[in-house]
């Protein structure tokens, strides 16, 4: 949560090639549950051409997948995505009024793990891509690149996005005005939240572990395009 997922999401989705809209809550054991996915996608979305050639789904939560194993699907791609620690804390703080900063810290570092976890499940970089929510507002258009040249689509990807009936809806999605915005808005938010020193250093230390770890099994943008 609070990673920059919904920005990736429309970005990923404006392309033609490939269908989605976010969160889908769904739970996923093995490769059958991607039939779910299918169904709910062109159900929520009302497009029943099926002419996309990807499928998306955003995961946040580690009991939505449930066999590390679905993973080594070779018609599955994994896009990590890590968002510095104090931004994320931040975030979810506004988000989660009640939850102390160490709770929230908990939350990060726990997550992280996971994605560590499911990286080296996968141990294939042809399927494994790391960006962070920095380099897609510092560096967008070497992103939007290796976007393209990783998934292989015809089409590139841009910075500005279409906003759908979907956008900003809560329980898929960011549901601030930045997401209507239809592109990369470049600001920090202007309301920092109280964050305890022990629990910014666990998180800032998950982060450059996890970081650490995942541009070993996964492509990312500093690699040839």
């Amino acid at each position: 949560m609070r990673s920059g997922s919904s920005l990736l999401t429309h970005l990923i989705i404006n392309n033609p090639e490939v269908i989605g809209y976010g969160e889908t809550h769904l739970c996923y054991k093995s490769t059958e549950d991607l039939k779910k996915l299918l169904y709910n996608v062109y159900e929520k979305v009302r497009s029943y051409q099926m002419n996309e050639i990807y499928v998306l789904d955003k995961i946040l939560h580690n009991q939505r997948l449930q066999n590390n194993d679905f993973l080594s699907s070779q018609s599955i791609k994994t896009i990590f995505l890590l968002r510095e620690p104090k931004a994320t804390i931040n975030s979810l703080l506004i988000l989660k009024p009640h939850w102390t900063s160490k709770e929230a810290s908990n939350y990060y570092c726990g997550r992280l793990l996971t994605l560590v976890n499911y990286a080296q499940s996968i141990n294939d970089r042809n399927r494994c891509l790391f960006i962070t929510y920095e380099q897609i507002i510092d560096q967008s258009q070497s992103v939007l690149d290796k976007l393209q040249n990783y998934l292989n689509t015809k089409e590139e990807f841009s910075e500005q996005y279409q906003v759908t009936r979907i956008t900003g809806l809560k329980g898929i999605g960011d549901s601030s005005s930045n997401i209507k915005s239809g592109k990369i808005i470049k600001k920090s938010p202007s309301k920092q939240m109280e964050i305890d020193h022990d629990s910014l250093n666990r998180a800032i230390a998950s982060f450059s572990q996890t970081s650490e770890t995942l541009s070993q099994y996964c492509q990312t943008i500093k690699d040839n395009l």
